[in-house]
C-alpha cells in the first residue's frame, strides 16, 4: 500500500483507520477479522505499522482481534509459532498482550 511509503508513516495511519473502521468505535461493537505479519523478521515497516496498530485500537478502547497466523507457514505473514511448531514468537505475543491490556 502507497500509504506505508508515505513520508509521515506512520503517523498517517490513524486517519486511515478512521477512515476504514475507527468512526465506529464507541457506537459499535468493533472486532478486528485478521491483522498480523513477520514483526521484525522482514520488512521493517512491518513491525513499525503493528505497533502503531495496537496503540490506534487500545486508544480506541478495542482490544481484540484475529491475528494472523498461528501456523508459522503462512508464507507473507510467519506466525505466532516458530518453524518448530513448538515454540512461540514471544515479540508477537508481547504485541498480543499489550492490546488485550
Amino acid at each position: 500500500q502507497a500509504y506505508f511509503n508515505d513520508s509521515n508513516f506512520p503517523n498517517n495511519m490513524p486517519a486511515i483507520w478512521d477512515r476504514h473502521f475507527g468512526q465506529f468505535a464507541g457506537t459499535y461493537a468493533l472486532l478486528l477479522g485478521e491483522f498480523g505479519g513477520k514483526y521484525g523478521e522482514g520488512d521493517a515497516r512491518d513491525k513499525v505499522w503493528q505497533d502503531a496498530l495496537v496503540k490506534y485500537l487500545r486508544s480506541k478502547g478495542i482490544n481484540e482481534g484475529f491475528y494472523w497466523s498461528w501456523n508459522p507457514n503462512s508464507g507473507d505473514t510467519g506466525g505466532i509459532l516458530r518453524d518448530d511448531w513448538t515454540s512461540v514468537r514471544e515479540d508477537k505475543m508481547a504485541l498480543l498482550r499489550t492490546l488485550w491490556g
